[in-house]
């Protein structure tokens, strides 16, 4: 079976030359305290694309085949873009246009839609927390878990992580995980008797 999952993409990250010193007691260590970068991303917290993934071999140790597929479709690329230019816009109010110096990345001659997109296609990558690799639901045949965390099919085996969201959360999966174990181990001490 061929499964998906998910995960939050940073595409619109805009570093930023700036005029700051850090206060006294913010001090950075020796060996950043000449640098005065500061950068600012949008997060595509619920993408569209789904990435597929499966099994590269027969070997259990063999880590799986996934395509991140990430920019794949028409409204991820609308809302990557759609955050760089409010990135930019921010950093023209007055606030901080009086402690930037300029953009150094992708800096001022990314203009165009296009050009950002391929910026952001040579440039962006996953922040992470994936799920949805198992995810849950009544049919077995487009989900692998069913609403007691049960694998479909097989007897005995659950699954409790965060592969069985059916949809990734709109921020960090953590206190969401959290939950899906407390219930995983209420089910299955329920289960043992």
């Amino acid at each position: 079976m061929v499964t998906a999952q998910r995960a939050h993409l940073t595409c619109s990250c805009i570093s930023i030359h700036c005029r700051t010193r850090y206060p006294r007691a913010a001090r950075p260590p020796s060996c950043l305290s000449r640098i005065r970068v500061f950068c600012s991303a949008s997060i595509r917290v619920a993408p569209r694309a789904v990435a597929p993934c499966g099994i590269a071999s027969r070997h259990a140790e063999d880590a799986p085949r996934i395509d991140p597929n990430y920019l794949s479709t028409d409204k991820d690329i609308a809302e990557v873009i759609q955050g760089s230019r409010l990135i930019r816009r921010i950093m023209q109010t007055e606030a901080l246009r009086s402690i930037t110096v300029k953009e150094t990345l992708p800096g001022p001659q990314v203009e165009t839609d296009a050009d950002m997109l391929s910026y952001f296609r040579e440039n962006s990558g996953s922040i992470y927390h994936l799920c949805g690799s198992c995810a849950m639901g009544a049919d077995p045949a487009t989900s692998v878990v069913d609403k007691h965390l049960k694998v479909h099919g097989i007897d005995g085996l659950r699954v409790v992580d965060a592969s069985i969201f059916p949809n990734i959360t709109s921020g960090n999966i953590n206190a969401a995980t959290m939950m899906v174990a407390e219930r995983g181990a209420s089910l299955i001490l329920r289960d043992s008797g």
